[in-house]
């Protein structure tokens, strides 16, 4: 079973374990797969952001 050291505390725990056993911090892995869908969700937000800020240029009245 290999082992990994913790970045947080320094102990060292079995890999397979997603979390350290003492401070209870994710594996650089566990957190990859943490972050997945919060990265995918402001992507889809960043999009519509820039979608509506287009249509409003297009949509407003200007004066001229």
């Amino acid at each position: 079973m290999p082992d990994t050291t913790c970045q947080h505390c320094g102990h060292v725990f079995d890999e397979a374990q997603n979390y350290c056993p003492h401070c209870r911090t994710p594996t650089p892995a566990e957190q990859e797969r943490l972050a997945a869908p919060a990265k995918k969700r402001f992507l889809y937000a960043f999009i519509g952001l820039i979608v509506f800020a287009i249509l409003m240029i297009l949509i407003l009245p200007r004066d001229v």
